[in-house]
């Protein structure tokens, strides 16, 4: 399919203002970014990859939580840098992870099906007891029968 690029420029020459406060958003936040990096140390400055401000936070982004660790250590440097710029308007900040690594780190562990011997003991000590305590001790030994090994 091909595509329609007098319809692309047609939106991007629309005379509203959206487009334009994005464009300067990111401009924002790139020479920001610059700052930043030039006020940190030489082996740290490539780690960080992004930052924006929201309220009167500023919000670094690093690589991974190791890195996040490192730049919270050089906050007030950043802050001073930022302020010293003429960004004002700024009272802390805060270090995150970009998302990417976040989503790494949250892999579910698939839960392993316990020894036979561990379910044939929770299954016999149900015998030993009455009622409620019996149902649900049955119900776990079936649950855990049910698990893929």
């Amino acid at each position: 399919m091909a595509i329609n690029r007098y319809k692309f420029k047609k939106t991007l020459a629309y005379n509203n203002r959206a487009m334009a406060n994005i464009r300067s958003n990111i401009e924002t936040n790139e020479r920001l970014l610059k700052l930043i990096q030039s006020s940190l140390p030489a082996n740290l400055a490539p780690h960080t990859v992004g930052c924006t401000i929201k309220n009167d936070r500023l919000f670094v982004y690093a690589e991974s939580a190791t890195w996040a660790t490192k730049l919270r250590f050089h906050a007030n440097r950043m802050l001073q840098n930022i302020n010293r710029s003429g960004q004002s308007g700024i009272n802390r900040v805060v270090v995150r992870m970009t998302k990417s690594q976040t989503e790494y780190t949250e892999r579910l562990r698939q839960p392993k099906r316990p020894a036979s011997a561990i379910i044939a003991a929770v299954q016999s000590s149900a015998y030993g007891t009455d009622g409620d305590l019996q149902k649900a001790l049955l119900k776990l030994t079936k649950t855990l029968s049910s698990k893929p090994t």
